[in-house]
């Protein structure tokens, strides 16, 4: 949009000092991002190559508040539960974590109110292990979450869709299945559903 409206008045404005401020300024954001999105892009591959190991999932979870901008908010309260304190599984360490960041950074993002939380829960399935990452924010209509994992798609004033794309790709990859569900001013809860090992 921003290319867009530099080049439908450049002809009649560019004389004007201002104007080609805003212009080299509105092409340079623009180089930005797509460079950004470039990058992302190329770091999802078709075929994710996951290096699998044991992941104990209590101090996976500290690891992840540590990295997580979300935590460092004053305003915004994370609840951690993990119902199983022991509970392993196998998984790509680097990878889940960059799912954890995403999600946990879509829900700080989604609350606007002075103060909010966000409740992270580990649940132990029968067979799968389900991380949980609700929020009170905002929330999503029924037309947002149709598009919600599609890329170049995104619920953000400013963003390429990207992150929600990237999350689904790799708990794919994992042989594991991502929901959403969510309502406009009531929030949005994201779960993670990952199959276990018979061993965990």
């Amino acid at each position: 949009q921003n290319l867009s409206f530099v080049v439908q008045n450049a002809s009649e404005y560019f004389d004007d000092p201002d104007f080609r401020d805003d212009a080299i300024s509105a092409v340079s954001d623009t180089v930005k991002r797509m460079t950004d999105l470039i990058a992302k892009l190329s770091s999802v591959p078709e075929k994710l190559e996951l290096r699998l190991t044991e992941i104990a999932m209590s101090a996976f979870l500290d690891d992840v508040l540590k990295k997580s901008k979300a935590s460092k908010l004053n305003h915004i309260r994370i609840l951690v539960e993990l119902a199983d304190p022991v509970l392993t599984i196998r998984a790509d360490y680097q990878h889940l974590q960059s799912v954890m960041l995403n999600l946990l950074s879509n829900a700080a993002e989604a609350i606007t109110a002075d103060h909010g939380e966000i409740s992270v829960r580990v649940l132990r399935g029968d067979d799968v292990a389900r991380i949980i990452v609700a929020d009170a924010g905002m929330g999503m209509t029924a037309e947002q979450l149709k598009s919600l994992f599609t890329p170049f798609r995104t619920t953000k004033k400013k963003g390429l869709g990207i992150g929600l794309y990237q999350s689904k790709t790799i708990v794919d990859a994992h042989g594991g299945k991502m929901f959403v569900e969510s309502e406009v001013g009531r929030g949005t809860e994201f779960r993670i559903e990952l199959p276990l090992s018979p061993s965990a």
